[in-house]
């Protein structure tokens, strides 16, 4: 008796189109460092000393990450669809990062516009900044 030969059976492998997402996540991170960079070079403008602003957006970049990973922790478990709330954050990072540019000089002009005639001293100003 010869038994018969078994067919293969084409399964999808785990690693078939994961290729895709680690491109995106790649470049999720770039576009992170770039606006990081970025911010840097506008808060140095504000604060008077690069080591100021970079103090100021790694901190703000770290906080941001750790508050977004405590709203997730809490809610997860509560998405269907994980890719997609990804997705919708990092819509939402990209929305925040090409307005701020206009929120940002706004928010100078009101700082100058408040502080240019006060009786602030420098020390005061830079306090303030």
């Amino acid at each position: 008796m010869s038994t018969p030969l078994a067919t293969p059976i084409l399964a999808p492998s785990p690693g078939r189109g994961l290729g895709c997402y680690f491109v995106l996540f790649t470049v999720s991170g770039g576009a992170g460092l770039i606006y990081e960079s970025i911010w840097s070079h506008y808060l140095k403008r504000l604060l008077g000393h690069a080591a100021y602003a970079q103090t100021l957006v790694l901190m703000l970049f770290m906080g941001g990450m750790t508050i977004g990973s405590w709203v997730a922790g809490k809610r997860s478990h509560r998405w269907r669809n994980l890719l997609g709330a990804y997705a919708v954050a990092e819509a939402v990072i990209g929305v925040f990062a090409l307005l701020f540019h206009s929120v940002f000089v706004a928010a100078v002009a009101a700082f100058h516009a408040a502080v240019h005639g006060s009786a602030l001293g420098p020390q005061a100003v830079d306090l303030l900044k």
